[in-house]
């Protein structure tokens, strides 16, 4: 056996016969307050070892992290992450930015964005998406969308996104084929209606300010750089929050009527009454819902978009 194995293991054996004689077990599992190691913590460690957690992550509002964090004993250093655990979106960036300066390439703006929704909490995987994505482009400096959705894979919730994107947009073959993929991988059709909602009521919001106060700036085919100048006062967005993705709202908006916007709601109530009350195929539903919600309105101005019964 290795000497440096053979010690090793005596270490371990060593505090383990220590915690052992404090009546120290780590395997019961015991509420925060009550957590072993908090007993451990207080009581010490003998002089000749040390103790040494690692975490791929870790809630720093924990009483746990925190006394740590009292004895000086506690070093972070991953992501900043949002209030619900998920890495924060400037964070994001900042290691995309990281990477295309390393490989000497740009982002599209539109690509910038796929990547962020594309995005999970592992950034090695990131990283190997972003590598990817680099060989793809080869000697192209820019990469665009198409770059995006041909090799980057999805570890976050990206395909739903892509979903809402093809119905704004009215591309009904994109927005089925999505449907398809979500479905498939699970997606529950009552969480899947529930974004299309969100989408449709941005849409509506977005569409009322092009038919009001903004009738006399906004204008369809406008540049990004233009819409920052003429519609958002002072750079802060009015939709999301975000401005390039009220940009892109304002975009798909643009597709729409209020009348159609109103009558692609009413299509969502009553799926929804359906996907909870009757035996209708869901996925059927939900395909009705999405091709209605991308097909232009009637001749009398109207969109019928309940579902089929």
């Amino acid at each position: 056996m290795d000497p440096r194995a053979s010690e090793a293991r005596g270490d371990a054996e060593a505090l383990f016969a220590y915690c052992k004689s404090r009546g120290l077990d780590f395997n019961a599992r015991k509420a925060a307050g009550g957590h072993r190691l908090f007993e451990l913590l207080d009581q010490g460690l003998p002089e000749w070892d040390f103790l040494l957690l690692t975490a791929l992550q870790v809630d720093r509002r924990s009483r746990l992290y925190k006394r740590f964090e009292e004895l000086g004993a506690a070093l972070y250093v991953g992501p900043e992450r949002d209030r619900y655990g998920k890495i924060s979106r400037e964070s994001l960036l900042e290691f995309i930015n990281q990477r295309l300066k390393q490989a000497g390439k740009t982002l599209e703006p539109r690509a910038r964005e796929m990547i962020l929704t594309r995005s999970g909490d592992n950034l090695r995987g990131l990283d190997q998406e972003l590598e990817k994505l680099f060989l793809y482009a080869g000697d192209r400096p820019t990469i665009s969308g198409q770059d995006v959705d041909a090799v980057f894979v999805d570890q976050g919730e990206g395909w739903i996104f892509d979903l809402t994107r093809a119905v704004g947009e009215r591309d009904p073959a994109a927005a089925l084929a999505h449907l398809a993929r979500l479905i498939a991988q699970g997606e529950h059709p009552l969480r899947l209606l529930a974004t299309l909602a969100g989408e449709i009521r941005k849409l509506l919001a977005a569409r009322q300010l092009i038919e009001g106060e903004l009738r006399a700036v906004w204008q369809r085919g406008m540049s990004y750089p233009q819409f920052q100048q003429r519609v958002l006062q002072q750079g802060a967005p009015v939709l999301t929050g975000n401005p390039y993705a009220d940009y892109r709202c304002f975009e798909r908006a643009d597709h729409f009527t209020v009348s159609e916007l109103h009558s692609t709601m009413e299509g969502i109530f009553d799926a929804d009454l359906r996907l909870k009350s009757s035996g209708s195929d869901p996925r059927l539903v939900m395909e009705r819902l999405v091709l209605g919600m991308c097909l232009r309105s009637h001749p009398e101005g109207t969109a019928d978009l309940r579902v089929a019964r």
